[in-house]
């Protein structure tokens, strides 16, 4: 199977749910060419949807190497959130805002931190900023 055929089949199988084939052709792509940061966001997409956090984790950062984007710092931010890492979570919901002041997921990932590290007032001004 061809780099593009490959991708195109992970995101039909994702699509449909199917995360752990989605996330071995991902992870099949990427062993032909590591500089998709496109691919690597998808392949921690998929590692999130399965659980496997960690993984999430590395992928997210990796594709953040590659391309700092607001989405993908926000994605990280709530990656991080889901394994209990909130202080870094929250650094990771302000790197995408430093990026795009105006990604309401990236406000609600802060939020949603903040809360977590029982900073409440801190919480709800994130979360006024991102309605």
């Amino acid at each position: 199977m061809r780099g593009g055929d490959t991708l195109s089949q992970a995101a039909k199988l994702a699509e449909h749910g199917n995360w752990a084939q989605a996330a071995q052709l991902y992870e099949r792509a990427l062993a032909l060419d590591a500089q998709l940061p496109g691919t690597w966001i998808e392949l921690g997409r998929t590692r999130r949807e399965l659980g496997s956090l960690e993984a999430a984790i590395r992928a997210f950062r990796h594709a953040l190497e590659l391309e700092p984007a607001a989405t993908t710092w926000s994605l990280l931010s709530a990656a991080l959130r889901e394994a209990g890492r909130y202080d870094e979570a929250v650094l990771a919901a302000r790197s995408a805002l430093a990026l795009d002041p105006w990604l309401g997921e990236a406000h609600l990932n802060e939020g949603a931190a903040l809360q977590l590290c029982q900073r409440s007032a801190a919480a709800v001004v994130s979360y006024l900023v991102a309605s």
